[in-house]
């Protein structure tokens, strides 16, 4: 993604960000409102004189109110406060994100709402008709992460081979290489140009069948995550499901640990 010039704009209860797209304006408005219900009611005409017409608008945060009380947990009426929330959306103009298979963005031992969205003006669907938010593993925190995306895909291009330093931590790596490069010696015939091929050949195939796709193999664990987390919005997990749930939170920072250590050779420039 290329971006021009972005102005940051901070406030107590907000950050605005105004960049360029591919020469397309836009603001971008992370907010999180108050749990105070008369701060708030101050806080929205605020926020709202932010949200302007010249520019494509996306407004995502923590809101820490409802639209209605289906999205509080054991809730039954309404009150002053959504409905000022409710007012506030209508004068915005801003077209809700749907939030895809989840009921609830926040939870404590005894409680669960949805006070975590993501509104975006109409121009953007538009531009990017496939947008759609989606909830990531909610980990350590009480809130659940909102992912906001487009379906477009981006070619970058070949990649090409390198080592990658997470390969060494696995286990089997290094007597996987000694053991290939041993049989490669006698198997290949021709200069060392061609044995490295040969190996670089069986590193790929390893990565793939034994390694793993990090990202792939990130997403089946937050898949699993997600599955566990969305049952528990309708009724508490049981002891073997909430087991299985710290196993694959565990498995998820280690995994993560694995990418970041990827990311960070990257960008020195050593992939």
């Amino acid at each position: 993604m290329v971006l021009g010039s972005v102005t940051t704009s901070i406030s107590n209860r907000w950050i605005l960000l105004d960049f360029l797209w591919k020469s397309l304006p836009i603001r971008l408005i992370c907010v999180y409102a108050s749990n105070c219900p008369r701060e708030r009611a101050e806080f929205w005409p605020n926020i709202l004189e932010q949200i302007v017409a010249e520019r494509m608008c996306i407004l995502i945060g923590d809101f820490n109110e409802v639209l209605s009380p289906t999205e509080i947990f054991n809730c039954s009426s309404f009150s002053s406060s959504m409905q000022l929330f409710a007012d506030f959306i209508n004068s915005s103009n801003l077209i809700e994100s749907p939030l895809q298979d989840r009921l609830f963005t926040w939870q404590n031992s005894t409680s669960k709402s949805r006070i975590d969205r993501c509104f975006i003006s109409a121009d953007i669907l538009v531009e990017w008709p496939n947008c759609f938010l989606s909830a990531l593993p909610r980990n350590y925190s009480d809130h659940t992460p909102l992912l906001f995306r487009s379906a477009v895909n981006t070619d970058w291009g070949p990649k090409p081979f390198r080592s990658i330093n997470a390969w060494w931590e696995h286990s089997d790596f290094e007597s996987f290489v000694a053991n290939s490069w041993e049989h490669i010696s006698v198997t290949v015939q021709g200069d060392l140009v061609n044995r490295l091929r040969a190996l670089r050949s069986l590193i790929k195939d390893w990565n793939i069948n034994v390694f793993g796709n990090l990202n792939n193999k990130l997403d089946d664990i937050h898949h699993s995550i997600h599955l566990l987390e969305a049952s528990a919005d309708f009724s508490n997990l049981s002891d073997v499901d909430r087991d299985g749930l710290a196993f694959l939170h565990s498995e998820s920072y280690r995994v993560s640990k694995q990418l970041e250590s990827l990311w960070h050779q990257k960008s020195r420039g050593n992939l």
